[in-house]
């Protein structure tokens, strides 16, 4: 695979995780680093995550916090949707807030992975 097509099968796979969670473009530029308007772009197919940068790490980072999440809730969209936006004492406030910081991100993936081997 080129890293053109891992850039734009990561940017899908975001976009995918991003639309399921109801995150608006606004929220998910804070997250990976980016623009809104870079946000934009991915949704219209006109830009994709290059692998040589941060963002497409701080990608990467999102969808498995996602997919831990999304496999915890078994696919439950609701329930994603509303754990994203109420507080959680043990990540130190929402998960929203949480992921847009990368300490808060990778906070969030290891709470996320504790859980899940709960289940």
């Amino acid at each position: 695979m080129s890293s053109r097509s891992d850039g734009k099968m990561v940017t899908r796979a975001m976009l995918r995780a991003a639309k399921r969670l109801g995150l608006s473009n606004n929220e998910l530029a804070r997250i990976v680093g980016l623009s809104e308007t870079s946000v934009s772009r991915m949704r219209s197919g006109t830009y994709a995550l290059n692998p040589q940068r941060k963002s497409y790490e701080l990608a990467l980072l999102f969808i498995r916090s996602y997919l831990s999440l999304d496999s915890i809730v078994s696919r439950d969209s609701a329930a994603m949707k509303a754990w994203l936006r109420t507080n959680n004492s043990a990540i130190g406030g929402t998960p929203i807030a949480r992921l847009m910081s990368v300490a808060g991100l990778t906070e969030v993936i290891a709470y996320l992975d504790a859980r899940r081997n709960l289940v």
